[in-house]
């Protein structure tokens, strides 16, 4: 059956679902994602992933800047659409939107739902230590990722897995169960199921502060925390001296401890720093200067004596994401 889809999308992780799509034979009749903004230290303005990607598919995109504007609802409404698949666009649609398309809207997310709805599914599953992620396509509704399921796919979280590497894996496998699910409500195969309200976890928006190393927390959760959020918001700690250190690399260096946050020792594999049961290496830096060096390359540039202290900032304490029930 054939369908005239509309595509909303903005960031990488959008990118593979449009081309599935495209690849798949889809009438994208209509690609939606964000304003080009200003990047980098010029500033200059530059287009979204997604824009670029549909460009290059020979696509037409549409970049309102709102979509519950008045005259961006008008054009929208104008357009007979059966459908209309929504990955990583990052505004929320409008209930005339979401009623508009004959067959609704659907939307492809980064979690087994109903666990980590929000913006950040990913790196909260790992900062967590769940022991499955995955991506759900599920029908949209007017409430944050609460719609019903559609198809979802997971797979065993592994103890090298980090956010960058799983983003670029959901971003695939993901959009393959887009395509799956497209094909299935064009058929009326496919039917949602209901998202279990009890089981229900949030993932909020990422704070710089959520990256800060609290050095009170087990090797474990440390570890994870660094996958986790190694490339957004960044991972860091502050030294006595002021300085804010961005982490790059860090590893487990096993149970021997010595007071949670000091400085043990100095090595070739950089800083090792106590931690609430043993130790971790802090191994690669980015020191306020914007230069990325091995720690001990920073050690030689610093006086830093064994017993200094490693420190999240006070103003902005480390916070741990409430489940809500």
């Amino acid at each position: 059956m054939s369908l005239r889809l509309g595509f909303f999308g903005t960031a990488d992780f959008a990118v593979p679902s449009l081309r599935a799509l495209h690849g798949a034979g889809y009438e994208l009749a209509l690609v939606v994602c964000q304003p080009d903004r200003p990047k980098g230290r010029g500033h200059l303005s530059q287009p979204p992933p997604l824009k670029i990607a549909a460009v290059d598919l020979g696509l037409k995109v549409w970049q309102p800047e709102r979509m519950r504007d008045e005259e961006a609802l008008r054009i929208f409404l104008a357009q007979p659409l059966d459908l209309v698949c929504v990955v990583a666009y990052g505004q929320i649609l409008p209930q005339a939107v979401l009623d508009a398309p004959r067959l609704g809207c659907i939307n492809l997310h980064a979690s087994l739902l109903p666990r980590w709805r929000g913006a950040a599914p990913i790196e909260w599953a790992l900062a967590a230590g769940d022991a499955e992620s995955g991506v759900s396509v599920q029908k949209i509704v007017f409430r944050l990722d609460a719609g019903d399921v559609l198809l979802a796919q997971g797979r065993a979280l592994r103890p090298e897995d980090d956010a960058p590497g799983l983003h670029a894996e959901f971003a695939v496998s993901g959009a393959a169960l887009l395509v799956r699910a497209v094909e299935g409500l064009a058929a009326g195969t496919i039917t949602g199921k209901r998202q279990d309200e009890t089981l229900v976890t949030l993932a909020p928006l990422l704070k710089k502060s959520d990256g800060f190393l609290d050095f009170s927390r087990g090797r474990a959760e440390l570890l994870r925390r660094f996958r986790a959020f190694k490339e957004r918001p960044g991972v860091g700690t502050a030294l006595e001296n002021g300085d804010t250190l961005k982490v790059l690399a860090m590893r487990d260096a096993g149970p021997d401890s010595g007071g949670a946050g000091r400085l043990l020792e100095i090595g070739e594999r950089g800083f090792r720093v106590a931690c609430a049961d043993g130790s971790v290496w802090l191994e690669r830096l980015r020191p306020p200067s914007g230069k990325s060096m091995a720690a001990v390359d920073y050690a030689r540039g610093h006086t830093l004596a064994l017993g200094a202290r490693f420190t999240a900032p006070p103003e902005t304490p480390l916070k741990t994401p409430k489940e809500d029930p």
